[in-house]
């Protein structure tokens, strides 16, 4: 699968707005979990059963972003465990080729930008020939990878250029030799990355000069690089949007904020309103495509995408409150109130107006009476057609939480379990259970 064929579908999205997605895990969505196994356990029969569990996760993870509005998303290199080493010795590309197609074929028809983005061992500029030509492997599975799900060259790998080696000048020039010799299909999709500790987004974008591979900006990168905060991205924004050339696709960048309680470089829980709305509010001449990267992947790219769109579809917003309900009423009951408040109006309801409630809820701590309260209210959905058992189960660990003698966790788990036993879908798809 070396070659591109010329016959896949090139589409672009006539949409001019920004594309807004989110990297690999889908929180909170039923049957979206990637699964993975060590290498003891790497055997014919489980990479199969691995392979084909994930790849229906992948599918649904395309549909959730289909129908929710997000149209960029990253997918796992744990998509196929272990492909492009001797431990995988699966034809993945062709014996899947069929479901392969298949799930192109819906990121396609629903306009979504897909990418992916090899991990810290894959390293194009090592000084050790073995790593090197591990790497390349690695960078030729994903691109094979994404051949055969049929997208265009807009889908990227992304990479950090690499390690220094003490020689940062001599470290670049060895990426640009590698690069040269890399199978044609990877150099169409590869993109660079400015990182925070080795390789700046000039020398990113000197090595474009270079070789002529599109730049991907990273914020929180690029400040942690430089050690200060920067009010205004748009200018480095601009430069790397030159970088990206017809066939590449819309510039893509990566967004993120700085986890206040961690190190530098960490990211955040969640993308908060005040802080990317001043940076969309800048850049967004430019319409680049932005990928957030943050702990709670979809819920923020389905905020952000919310936020930026105008006036959203007010089914898009209530959806999202029905998914939100039980996780605000015990933070803060009074919050819980107000957002029932706002939805109870008819007419158009404003994101900001839902979100920065949402927020501010979640900024708030769960304290044990609260707690209680939520749980009890979840509890309604059963308290019908309970056995005696479950009844038992539940209000016992419920006592033992109030008592200080059992966690939250173990009440929430129990009534998991009975989401699922009595397929209760409007729970099963809560945060609830999940933040």
């Amino acid at each position: 699968m070396s070659d591109y064929s010329e016959t896949r579908d090139h589409s672009r999205l006539s949409d001019d707005r920004p594309r807004i997605g989110y990297a690999c895990v889908t929180v909170g969505v039923p049957g979206t979990r990637l699964r993975t196994l060590t290498r003891r356990f790497a055997s014919g029969d489980k990479l199969h059963e691995i392979i084909d569990g994930n790849l229906d996760a992948l599918e649904k993870q395309a549909k959730y972003n289909i129908e929710n509005g997000i149209r960029m998303f990253r997918i796992s290199s744990d998509i196929i465990p272990f492909a492009g080493t001797p431990i995988n010795p699966i034809r993945w590309e062709t014996q899947y080729a069929k479901e392969l197609a298949r799930i192109g074929r819906v990121f396609r028809e629903g306009g979504i930008r897909v990418s992916m983005h090899p991990g810290q061992y894959t390293v194009l500029n090592s000084p050790d020939s073995s790593v090197v030509e591990k790497s390349i492997c690695d960078l030729s599975w994903h691109a094979d990878f994404l051949d055969a799900l049929g997208v265009s060259f807009e889908s990227k790998i992304v990479l950090h250029i690499g390690g220094g080696y003490g020689d940062r000048v001599a470290a670049l020039r060895r990426f640009s030799d590698r690069y040269r010799t890399l199978p044609k299909n990877v150099r169409d999709r590869l993109v660079i990355e400015n990182d925070e500790r080795i390789f700046s987004i000039e020398d990113a974008l000197v090595l474009y000069e270079s070789i002529g591979t599109p730049v991907v900006y990273d914020n929180l990168h690029r400040e942690v690089f430089e050690k200060r905060r920067l009010d205004d991205h748009a200018d480095m924004i601009r430069r790397c949007a030159r970088t990206f050339q017809q066939t590449d696709g819309r510039q893509k960048i990566h967004y993120s904020l700085q986890d206040p309680n961690k190190k530098a470089g960490a990211h955040s829980a969640t993308v908060r309103i005040d802080e990317f709305m001043e940076f969309f509010r800048r850049i967004r001449d430019g319409s680049p495509d932005i990928m957030l990267e943050v702990k709670d992947k979809n819920l923020s790219a389905i905020k952000c995408a919310l936020l930026t769109s105008g006036q959203p579809d007010r089914k898009l917003l209530e959806k999202e409150w029905s998914r939100y309900k039980y996780t605000v009423m015990e933070r803060s009951p009074s919050i819980y109130s107000e957002i029932r408040t706002l939805f109870s109006s008819t007419g158009n309801i404003s994101a900001e107006s839902f979100y920065r409630r949402t927020e501010d809820a979640l900024s708030g701590t769960i304290d044990p009476g609260k707690a209680e309260n939520a749980a009890l209210h979840v509890w309604g959905y059963f308290s019908g057609k309970a056995t005696e058992r479950e009844k038992a189960l539940f209000f016992n660990r419920l006592a033992a939480y109030r008592k200080g003698a059992g966690s939250l966790s173990a009440v929430k788990k129990h009534l998991f379990r009975m989401a699922e036993t009595y397929r209760e879908d409007y729970l099963l798809n809560s945060l609830y259970f999940y933040l």
